[in-house]
């Protein structure tokens, strides 16, 4: 089930919506991101999007960051629109406080449909915090200016995964996610660990210096569930992986089997690793979050707001989490840069421990309707910075919304 914490907005966010509008946009993608579940975008990323008109002048955009098939997620771009759409008769004449609150949208169930309900929410805290002017980072609560930025490199051939990770690491990045399935992973990780000690060099326990490398397998390991018992030939490769210098592995086996990735962990810390295993897709609440940890089937867990419901829900699980005693990340899912505007905001919150995947859209994107997040060498390190105008994100270049959109509903005057 999803968990819902409404933080009150202020009196100028009852502003009424006089207009609502749902498109679902088309991007060039400059780069995709294959993954054990598939591609996360083709030549083009499908977002849609949401726009609240407010009575003042103002205009609140949000963003749903489902992708263009199920292999996530059971939601997606247009199976989204389309939810959203079928709902907007009963969005226009609400406030943003109302929006806030996706159970008392009638049709939007935030535990059937979290990223629509994440969409609708963005919008609304956008159009509350330009209305009142104050940025999105201020009313979740952070006082950080800037976060360190973590890319990820999609499945490849070990010597064009090297490359890219090097590339990176040349562009500032110090921390790299690098997808994995099986089979492969050892001989990919290999490669790219020798590439980044002769960079970086390693330390006396061979792990790199300066520099964190994470792997992500989305669930593609087998394990074992139900008292079956654990593949042993995947916890030994997992295991060479953190040998090699890994300093995370993301969700290696299914989202329900939390009895191979407590066998991990064991095996782990028998083996003297510091190595942390991070749940992702077993994060699909702030209960399923807490529980996994609580389960000790993983150190930590990737947030991705969209997929918890919304900004309000990613606050609490990191809150929720650090005081567990749980590492906490915030992951993304090639998001516009409105997208990247709102994850800079959480990933700056105090809970936050993990280097998630933050970089700016001009990553994967061609071109993008919003200006994106602005950066800063701090260290020989990139960070992202924090945004600081007034909502999510600034508005959007109106020519290129027009240019991109390829599917379009309105209710409202």
């Amino acid at each position: 089930m999803a968990d819902h914490d409404h933080s009150p907005l202020p009196p100028s966010a009852d502003v009424t919506v006089e207009r609502v509008e749902i498109r679902k946009l088309r991007l060039p993608v400059l780069e995709s991101l294959d993954a054990a579940h598939g591609r996360t975008a083709g030549p083009d990323r499908e977002l849609t999007v949401v726009a609240l008109y407010g009575a003042n002048g103002e205009t609140g955009w949000g963003e749903c960051a489902a992708l263009a098939t199920t292999g996530y997620w059971h939601e997606t771009a247009s199976s989204v629109f389309e939810t959203l759409a079928g709902l907007i008769g009963d969005l226009a004449g609400r406030t943003p406080a109302d929006l806030t609150d996706p159970t008392i949208v009638p049709g939007l169930d935030p535990d059937h449909r979290p990223m629509a309900a994440a969409a609708l929410e963005m919008a609304a805290l956008d159009l509350a915090g330009k209305t009142d002017g104050y940025p999105l980072s201020e009313w979740l609560g952070s006082s950080r200016t800037s976060v360190p930025a973590g890319a990820a490199v999609g499945l490849g051939p070990a010597d064009t995964v090297a490359e890219r990770v090097i590339g990176l690491a040349g562009e500032g990045y110090r921390r790299v996610k690098v997808k994995i399935e099986p089979v492969t992973a050892t001989t990919v990780v290999s490669a790219v660990a020798d590439r980044l000690a002769d960079l970086f060099g390693v330390d006396a326990a061979g792990r790199l210096r300066g520099f964190e490398l994470h792997v992500d397998a989305n669930g593609a390991y087998p394990g074992g569930s139900s008292g079956e018992s654990v593949d042993a030939p995947a916890l030994e490769e997992l295991v060479g992986l953190a040998r090699r210098g890994v300093q995370a592995i993301e969700q290696p086996f299914a989202v329900d089997d939390e009895v191979a990735a407590a066998a991990l962990r064991s095996a782990l810390i028998d083996a003297n690793l510091p190595t942390l295993v991070m749940a992702d897709e077993a994060a699909h609440s702030v209960a399923s979050a807490r529980a996994v940890f609580a389960a000790g089937a993983v150190d930590g867990v990737v947030i991705k707001p969209s997929r918890l419901g919304g900004l309000v829900a990613a606050r609490r699980a990191i809150r929720s989490l650090a005081a567990d005693g749980a590492a906490v990340a915030v992951g993304g899912m090639v998001e516009s840069a409105l997208g990247r505007h709102s994850l800079a905001a959480v990933a700056s919150l105090d809970g936050v421990s993990v280097t998630g995947d933050l970089s700016p859209a001009r990553r994967w994107l061609r071109d993008d309707p919003w200006p994106d997040v602005g950066t800063v060498d701090i260290d020989e390190t990139l960070h992202v910075l924090v945004p600081t105008a007034p909502g999510v994100a600034p508005p959007p270049d109106p020519d290129k919304i027009v240019h991109f959109t390829v599917d379009q509903v309105s209710a409202g005057r």
